[in-house]
């Protein structure tokens, strides 16, 4: 709580600086995902309402998904000035800019403890920062949730080979690995999920947290949930601003958006946790059924990323500067988390 208290003091003093001497900036916010959804979607507006009461001259108004910019699109709108500014999945920007995929989350890799310790002490925020300057946006951590589900099926799983053909919703690098054991994987806005497995366009998809699951409705289509979600093992938001606009904003506007990311993003992730037990125990009254992969589909799953890993990093060179040093990250605090841990 700490740090959400330095946040917004920094937040309220950087606007005091401003006040008055700026003129104030009016952004359209076009949002990735509905604001409505728990966990991922209502923080957004808490951040909103951060920037609007801080009288730091930038006022904000949120769009949800497809109200005047798509919401795999809302990176390539910010940085074409069509908008100043959007809350982004940026890793839906991976098939023009592939490293955005691992800022999204890695399979296997940082969870939010070591994610947010990457971004903010080991040098993960200049990583970004480079790779979101070199397509003309600037860019900020702006939301974070834990691991997601695995997935919602509508059979129980034997083996891997149940994968196999299967027409399953998901995003980021989990879906090369998923596509490497065979599964067939498109990758829908969240809010079009529900709809294409009501009516069978998907055999099976994954979401995000089990509280956004849950009000989608997925377990009432698919009713067998499944952990740990190895895919995504944090889940991450970000807020970009045309370069153009960022450059022209004043110092202490530029410290108020920043300062206000870095507080919703605590502010997300204890959000998140907390309310996944209710969520779960109404999947469960609906009829619902929670499982956990088995060794062996988990072993197959880690193989398969060590693939695609390898084979991204050979392809672009962003890609490896940035997975590179996550794992150098995640191995120089692995063993004082393991150790330090009672589990």
């Amino acid at each position: 709580m700490n740090v959400l208290k330095t946040a917004a003091t920094a937040v309220a003093f950087a606007a005091t600086v401003a006040s008055g001497a700026t003129a104030t900036e009016r952004w359209k916010v076009p949002v990735s995902f509905p604001t409505g959804l728990p966990g991922i979607g209502e923080p957004l507006k808490d951040w909103a309402a951060t920037i609007n009461a801080a009288d730091a001259d930038i006022q904000v108004k949120l769009f949800e998904p497809g109200e005047i910019v798509p919401p795999f699109a809302v990176l390539d709108a910010v940085r074409d000035n069509k908008v100043p500014a959007g809350m982004a999945v940026i890793g839906y920007s991976a098939g023009s800019i592939p490293a955005t995929a691992l800022l999204f989350g890695a399979p296997f890799g940082l969870g939010p403890r070591e994610y947010a310790g990457w971004y903010y002490q080991g040098g993960g925020e200049a990583l970004t920062q480079a790779l979101l300057n070199k397509n003309g946006v600037h860019g900020f951590l702006c939301g974070m949730i834990g691991a997601e589900m695995g997935g919602w099926f509508r059979e129980p799983l034997n083996s891997i080979e149940d994968f196999k053909g299967l027409r399953f919703r998901t995003a980021g690098l989990g879906a090369d690995v998923l596509t490497r054991l065979g599964m067939s994987v498109t990758t829908l806005p969240l809010g079009e999920t529900f709809p294409a497995l009501e009516r069978g366009a998907i055999d099976a998809a994954e979401g995000s947290l089990p509280s956004v699951d849950v009000i989608l409705g997925l377990h009432k289509v698919a009713k067998h949930g499944y952990f740990p979600g190895w895919h995504q093992p944090v889940g991450t938001g970000h807020l970009v601003i045309n370069q153009g606009v960022w450059d022209g904003l004043s110092d202490a506007q530029k410290e108020a958006v920043e300062t206000s990311c870095e507080a919703i993003t605590m502010k997300n992730l204890t959000i998140s946790d907390s309310i996944q037990a209710a969520s779960m125990a109404k999947a469960k009254a609906d009829g619902a059924e929670f499982h956990v992969f088995s060794d062996e589909m988990i072993e197959a799953f880690r193989k398969a990323t060590a693939e695609v890993m390898a084979e991204q990093s050979a392809k672009d060179a962003d890609f490896k500067e940035i997975y590179e040093s996550m794992e150098a990250h995640k191995k120089l605090v692995s063993g004082y988390l393991d150790m330090s841990s009672a589990d």
